[in-house]
């Protein structure tokens, strides 16, 4: 998936703690076998279909949900359509487009679900719960994780199940739902792993470091990129290696053994997750609007530009079809010359990534409600192609302006024995920056602690170093005390924002906009 507009790993990353999951009943957790079961159509993160989609953007049919679809679709073993939404509820449907049910989830769902052979669901959600059900929709088990859950479950050949979280740990756990392992990571994990024919687990870190464990979670190899957190997620090449997209504007590819193979330089992050053909050509796109198409030694093939950022992960059908989407709302159908084949115009960004079934259908979701299936039926004569257009972005309202970075207390004016809590709202930023947050009044100056929401140390000192930019907003807690200690009356001040790396954490030296003050007055 791609990682979703709610997240900043470095500035506010929990410390796992192990909580109690629940298990009501036993599932079977391989791969189901169906035409597109988990986020990029299988455990090695391919993209690839079997199928030919469609080569006139029909529209066959749409469903609104009650908010945003981020979240990506996966097929269950009769042909049912699986997606989670904003409105915090994983739906259900026939492949004709009839309701089925839905579950409530507890919170935001951009996690893409991910189908076992027995047709139950595994998904992930930001109230940090990993659920289970049944192809029904009935409640099989949960595990508390300590942070919101938008990485994608894979699915093993021996039913291992594995995905991250904001927390900073990769999670797994068997087919029935019994906890295996976790991993701390060096950062929130957003990335879904891609899982090898030999079982090693490969993800992607918030802070810059791309991970290979084994099917125990002990690590086998690490490779960092140069500056920027990976939240794209692995494609297994052919050949075994890894390719994925970095903060630092790169694509890498990375050996089976962690070596560094080559890189290819775009204009922009790169949190959109490759499509990998039998033949190792590679298909990504780029915040910088355009996707790339390149070659298994990364040279580029060629290159189309969208009408705005491209977050969406491409699908690549069995005539090389690639399907993609934008945050200008459009749905681009590319053929494998690299000219447009067909777009569609939602009516908000499309960052959820297509999926390729039965009957050239393609199904994708977006952030104005609706998910959009096109296709349907017997695909009609290929068409001759003409000069792709350049694509025109739909002119846009004056934006309203949103502050960079906000403080959100729980009260302005407290006692002893309340709770008390900071939460902080930050919008996207590309610069290599060290984070504070800082409280001070009668009592000392104290600093907020990455990963410990519960704890304070004295003086002025950092959450995060070199810590590089934020691709999304943000919205989460920074600190939180359950009751406020008596004999500490008086005004406090709350102080968080970036400098750039290195400087003196004052506000003079601040990042432009991006700090913000808040005052509690303590009774």
């Amino acid at each position: 998936m791609r990682p979703r507009a709610a997240v900043a790993p470095a500035l506010v990353a929990a410390v796992v703690t192990a909580l109690p999951f629940l298990i009501s009943s036993a599932c079977s957790a391989q791969p189901a076998a169906s035409e597109w079961p988990m986020f990029r159509r299988d455990a090695r993160r391919t993209g690839l279909s079997g199928r030919q989609g469609t080569l006139n953007g029909t529209l066959s049919w749409s469903y609104q949900a009650g908010e945003g679809i981020v979240s990506s679709v996966a097929l269950g073993t009769d042909g049912e359509l699986y997606v989670g939404s904003d409105d915090t509820r994983l739906y259900s449907f026939t492949p004709a487009g009839a309701f089925l049910w839905s579950y409530q989830c507890g919170d935001k769902v951009a996690s893409s679900p991910a189908i076992a052979d027995d047709g139950s669901i595994v998904v992930g959600s930001e109230s940090a719960r990993i659920l289970a059900l049944t192809k029904s929709g009935a409640f099989i088990w949960s595990y508390q994780a300590a942070d919101p859950v938008s990485s994608s479950p894979a699915i093993s050949d021996d039913g291992l199940i594995a995905l991250g979280s904001d927390d900073m740990n990769l999670y797994a756990f068997s087919s029935t739902g019994t906890f295996l392992w976790s991993y701390y990571s060096s950062g929130a994990v957003h990335s879904s792993p891609a899982i090898s024919s030999d079982g090693t687990i490969h993800y992607g870190a918030a802070i810059s470091v791309f991970y290979a464990l084994n099917s125990v979670g002990t690590l086998v190899w690490s490779f960092s990129s140069e500056y920027g957190g990976i939240n794209s997620s692995p494609a297994i090449a052919p050949d075994g290696s890894l390719v994925f997209g970095a903060h630092d504007h790169r694509v890498y590819s990375v050996s089976s053994s962690g070596g560094f193979s080559w890189s290819y330089q775009t204009a922009g992050l790169v949190d959109s997750s490759p499509a990998i053909a039998a033949s190792g050509d590679i298909w990504i796109g780029s915040k910088d609007k355009i996707l790339y198409a390149l070659d298994s030694k990364g040279a580029l093939r060629w290159s189309y530009t969208a009408s705005l950022e491209i977050n969406s992960s491409p699908a690549l059908s069995s005539d090389g079809m690639v399907y993609f989407g934008c945050d200008g709302a459009f749905i681009y159908a590319i053929a494998s010359s690299g000219v447009l084949a067909w777009s569609y115009k939602a009516s908000d960004a499309v960052s959820s990534s297509p999926v390729i079934w039965a009957d050239s259908r393609v199904s994708v979701g977006s952030l104005d409600r609706c998910l959009y299936v096109f296709g349907g039926g017997p695909p009609p004569p290929t068409p001759t192609f003409g000069p792709s257009p350049t694509p025109t972005p739909s002119p846009s309202p004056t934006p309203v302006p949103t502050p960079r970075f906000r403080l959100f207390l729980s009260s302005h004016s407290a006692s002893a024995g309340e709770p008390f809590s900071v939460r902080v709202q930050i919008q996207p930023l590309g610069f290599i920056v060290d984070a504070y947050g800082v409280i001070s009044g009668p009592a000392g100056t104290y600093s907020f602690v990455l990963g410990r929401p519960m704890e304070l140390v004295s003086g002025i000192r950092p959450m995060a170093r070199k810590m590089y930019g934020l691709d999304f907003a943000y919205e989460g807690t920074l600190f939180s005390l359950p009751r406020i200690p008596r004999g500490i009356s008086g005004t406090y001040t709350v102080t968080a924002g970036f400098v750039p790396k290195g400087a003196r954490p004052a506000i003079e030296n601040a990042v432009y906009q991006y700090y913000a003050q808040a005052q509690v007055i303590v009774q």
